[in-house]
């Protein structure tokens, strides 16, 4: 009997695949064949046979896996293959460790044969992590006072785990000398005024390495702010909070609110109902 591994290493909660290869090197048929792999010992974690990717002639029997052939002609070779998985990622484990697994052949008549010993090596799986970074872009840098600032958002699941129960929370800048307000029609749908905060609630997960977007709309101030011709800066953060991450705040490039002068939008014309006259005729204007 010969024992072969489809990997040399294999994570924690992996899978390995032995292929158990049985010769019959005699002259006659060899009945009753039977073969045997006790589970192998794993040091904090536990390994376990998978059935349902083995060999259907091999089964489990107390912590030996038995597979069975009735008869093996001479010459002839039949494998088997024996799966197990590799503890679990759950495990406490600290460092990488062996994995040792031999098998026994035996037949009506036949004395047990063993195989050769496989030695695979077991890795502790890579810690998770999920980490997000958030960006906020203006679409402007100067607006007057009365117009809109458009925020564009963006946040990366930097980690290597699924980021879960993403938001993203903006608190309403202050402006001296006036009232900034959120502009819900310009800023995406799941984004919300709840009191003086917008927060925007992601659906789902956001996966290791991928991003999510997101535009936040503000009216700075009005037309008719007493600003004392003084120009303002908007300063503005967001904050991208997860339920299984630190949050991460970023501050936008501030945006200048200039000053205007409110004026009448007055305007006059005159026109009379001739364009030449003769001496001493009248002519009347509108």
């Amino acid at each position: 009997i010969v024992k072969s591994a489809n990997t040399t290493s294999v994570t924690r909660g992996g899978t390995m695949t032995y292929t158990l290869a049985v010769t019959n090197n005699g002259t006659a048929a060899a009945q009753n064949i039977s073969v045997a792999d006790q589970t192998p010992f794993l040091s904090n974690g536990t390994v376990t046979f998978a059935a349902s990717q083995s060999s259907s002639e091999c089964s489990l029997i107390g912590s030996t896996v038995t597979c069975t052939q009735a008869s093996l002609a001479a010459g002839a070779t039949k494998n088997f293959t024996v799966v197990f998985t590799v503890g679990s990622a759950s495990d406490s484990c600290q460092v990488s460790t062996s994995l040792a697994n031999t098998a026994t052949v035996s037949g009506t008549g036949i004395s047990s044969v063993t195989s050769n010993t496989v030695t695979s090596t077991v890795n502790c799986p890579a810690p998770t992590n999920t980490t997000l970074s958030i960006t906020k872009t203006p679409n402007q840098t100067t607006v007057n006072r009365g117009g809109i600032v458009t925020y564009s958002i963006v946040v990366t699941n930097t980690g290597n785990a699924n980021a879960a129960g993403v938001t993203v929370t903006d608190t309403i800048p202050s402006l001296s000398n006036g009232n900034v307000t959120f502009v819900a029609n310009s800023s995406s749908t799941f984004c919300s005024l709840q009191g003086s905060t917008v927060t925007c609630t992601f659906d789902g997960v956001i996966p290791a390495g991928q991003q999510r977007y997101a535009t936040i709309a503000f009216k700075a101030g009005d037309v008719n702010d007493s600003c004392n011709n003084t120009n303002a800066t908007l300063t503005n953060v967001a904050s991208a909070n997860a339920s299984n991450a630190q949050t991460t705040s970023v501050t936008a490039q501030g945006v200048t609110v200039n000053c205007t002068i409110a004026v009448g939008g007055l305007q006059i014309e005159k026109t009379d109902n001739k364009t030449t006259a003769a001496v001493g005729e009248v002519l009347t204007y509108q």
